[in-house]
């Protein structure tokens, strides 16, 4: 695995640049210091619906255009706005999707595109581990 996260394995899969090699992968220090241990490693991407993979492959989208490093839950709440029973949801609760999503926009630290593919940010990794 490359001394990554399956987070990060997951998200180079499908982040290709247009000569078809993987993106870059950004080695945090912590993790270029942290002493190595002998842990068993669970791949959970293995149990993702292949709706909770198209929703992490649009964060993950989402975070490389916005230039972002890491992919957070903005990311991943922009991403799930995409799909029409959140935004039946949201409205059914009284809150409009789009005034939401451009307030996500708005608020969006944006620098120039990166390719280098994304890592789960602890926010958006809390988020995705509590809905399971």
């Amino acid at each position: 695995m490359g001394g990554g996260s399956l987070f990060d394995d997951f998200f180079n899969g499908f982040l290709e640049t247009p000569g078809g090699h993987t993106a870059p992968r950004r080695e945090s220090p912590a993790r270029r210091t942290a002493p190595s241990r002998q842990a068993e490693q669970v791949d959970v991407t293995q149990f993702f619906s292949d709706a909770t993979t198209e929703l992490l492959q649009r964060a993950a989208q989402q975070a490389v255009e916005w230039g972002g490093l890491d992919l957070t839950s903005e990311h991943l709440l922009h991403a799930a706005l995409e799909d029409e029973v959140v935004r039946r949801v949201l409205e059914g609760a009284d809150a409009d999707p789009e005034s939401i999503r451009a307030q996500l926009e708005e608020d969006a630290d944006k620098d120039k595109r990166t390719d280098v593919a994304p890592s789960l940010a602890p926010d958006a990794n809390r988020a995705l581990l509590t809905t399971y």
